[in-house]
């Protein structure tokens, strides 16, 4: 008979480390296993955190959206107050040059009455004194003639 006593401690043995490597990589199957459970639970952590910033970015923007129509409608108020006060100014402008014309015409009318009133005034004054000259004239007439009568 022969002896095959050496040839199965050898397959025993190649089998026990089989196993053992069967058991190791069984462990660090279940070790991945455990950091895949513990990624896949960090994963949904973070989906329901990045939900809510969504959720939170989202009305935030809704809010900016609102703002910003906001300023906008003012601002559309402001450019029509704008342009109506531009007409009215143009407007105002025109009344403006209107009556600095006709006060120019009613100072230059005045100018020329304040003309003729200074020449009426110096008429007047020769009158005056062409009639204090025939008033002492004829009172020394009178005074002679009183004086001659007497």
């Amino acid at each position: 008979m022969v002896d095959h006593t050496d040839e199965l401690e050898d397959r025993m043995k190649t089998l026990e480390e089989t196993v053992a490597d069967a058991f190791e990589l069984a462990e660090e199957a279940r070790d991945n296993s455990r950091m895949a459970e513990d990624n896949a639970q960090a994963a949904r952590s973070d989906a329901q955190v990045a939900r809510y910033l969504a959720t939170a970015c989202s009305h935030d923007v809704a809010e900016m959206r609102d703002t910003l129509r906001a300023h906008t409608r003012s601002l559309n108020a402001l450019r029509k107050t704008q342009v109506e006060q531009g007409r009215e100014l143009k407007k105002l402008r025109g009344e403006v040059r209107e009556l600095r014309t006709e006060v120019r015409g009613g100072f230059a009318r005045h100018d020329v009455e304040i003309a003729n009133l200074r020449i009426g005034l110096d008429d007047l004054r020769t009158e005056v004194g062409d009639l204090r000259t025939e008033m002492r004239k004829g009172f020394a007439e009178l005074t002679d003639l009183i004086k001659a009568g007497r």
